[in-house]
């Protein structure tokens, strides 16, 4: 991963390039079509750093417990 996903995070968190890692790094097909379909809204650019910092949280061994890092 090379921390892709963190340099995303801290930069210009271009949609298209942040959707391209998602669909990289998981299977979540459903969350990937409606972040597709829906194209680059407010709450799909939400969703998709939520999820993102979700996935790059597992590779660090983070827990997310509603909403406070741990």
């Amino acid at each position: 991963m090379d921390n892709e996903i963190l340099f995303w995070m801290k930069a210009d968190q271009d949609y298209l390039a942040g959707l391209a890692l998602f669909e990289r790094y998981t299977h979540n097909t459903k969350i990937g079509r409606m972040l597709r379909i829906g194209g680059a809204t407010v709450k799909n650019r939400l969703t998709l750093s939520y999820e993102l910092s979700k996935i790059e949280s597992i590779n660090f061994g983070i827990t997310f417990v509603s909403g406070i890092v741990q």
